[in-house]
């Protein structure tokens, strides 16, 4: 079976494409690179653009796409589930995504295209193997650029309407300052000294969001890539702490995320190049579905209509540019 890949870089014009019938686990081959929200060290793997440097074969978990949409109500319980872990201390953020079911015959081709023309500044994106399904999506989201010996990154958090007058309020500075810290004490700590630049107002389709520049000098490949998967998720797709964040978020959002969250992009044969993007504002084809993915990060002073606002608007990236060939049921 083909695993397939294509995706543009962002203010850039030509479109990469591959296949390969083979999959590499992890990082290990030239290619295109793709992890899950979960566990994406141990998940990770590389459609390489070249079956002869394949030797060992690795098969994805199968991944099943929710059935049904998370309704308004179910969204305003998991803000509430949240807030209460908040104002407990268990929580200072927490990233609640919600799902928006179809049932659709997707044209992968065009709707791809409708995303390069209508997101320029964005990394778009498909992916697709017999077990993950094809995903598909336009995210403003750097994980890790890496080349000429440097890393960058950047902390993307806070959200309002594009082109918003005044200042940006009090929770969106408190979420984007919780993701800058976050990524530079990770950094830090794992040896890596870093600049960082910002906060700044970032346009990102009909929203913007605050965005920090933050760079470093590379080090080993083992080192960066070790680096990369302990960046991944940021606070910005999921919360922190951590593990409390995941933990809540099994039971506040009631389905997998799968490669929503995650991260993908393209990398050289030695990891020595790579320009990996974060997995959002992108949705999931598969077993006559389409799932399309959106979410919002909750903090101190969220609130649930607020909320649920945000993630329609997020949504609208795919929506409006989805192109169906039939209805399937």
């Amino acid at each position: 079976m083909t695993n397939r890949f294509a995706y543009r870089l962002p203010h850039d014009k030509e479109i990469h494409r591959g296949e390969s019938s083979r999959l590499v686990h992890g990082i290990g081959a030239e290619g295109f690179v793709v992890a899950p929200f979960d566990d994406a060290a141990n998940k990770c793997f590389t459609i390489p653009v070249n079956d002869d440097t394949v030797s060992e074969v690795f098969v994805p978990e199968e991944y099943t796409p929710p059935t049904q949409s998370t309704s308004p109500g179910q969204h305003a319980c998991g803000v509430n589930m949240i807030l209460g872990s908040i104002a407990s201390g268990e929580l200072n953020k927490c990233v609640l995504s919600k799902v928006v079911v179809r049932q659709v015959d997707i044209d992968i081709d065009r709707t791809f295209n409708n995303l390069c023309e209508s997101r320029p500044d964005a990394f778009v994106f498909y992916f697709e193997t017999p077990e993950t399904g094809a995903w598909i999506g336009a995210t403003p989201e750097i994980l890790m650029f890496k080349g000429n010996r440097t890393i960058a990154t950047m902390s993307l958090a806070g959200t309002r309407i594009a082109d918003s007058q005044g200042e940006w309020d009090v929770k969106d500075l408190n979420e984007q300052r919780i993701v800058t810290d976050f990524i530079v004490d990770t950094m830090s700590e794992a040896g890596y000294p870093v600049g960082a630049e910002g906060p700044m107002t970032h346009k990102a389709g009909n929203v913007e969001h605050l965005l920090t520049r933050i760079i470093a000098a590379s080090r080993s490949e083992a080192d960066d890539i070790r680096l990369l998967y302990e960046l991944s998720p940021t606070p910005a797709l999921c919360g922190l702490p951590r593990d409390a964040a995941r933990k809540i978020l099994g039971v506040a959002e009631q389905f997998d995320r799968g490669y929503y969250g995650g991260f993908c992009g393209p990398i050289n044969s030695d990891g020595s190049d790579m320009k990996l993007f974060v997995n959002l504002r992108s949705c999931c084809i598969k077993d006559g579905r389409c799932c399309i993915y959106a979410g919002g990060g909750i903090v101190e002073g969220s609130e649930p209509e607020s909320e649920w606002a945000e993630t329609e608007r997020k949504a609208e990236t795919i929506k409006h540019n989805l192109i169906e060939n039939k209805i399937t049921t």
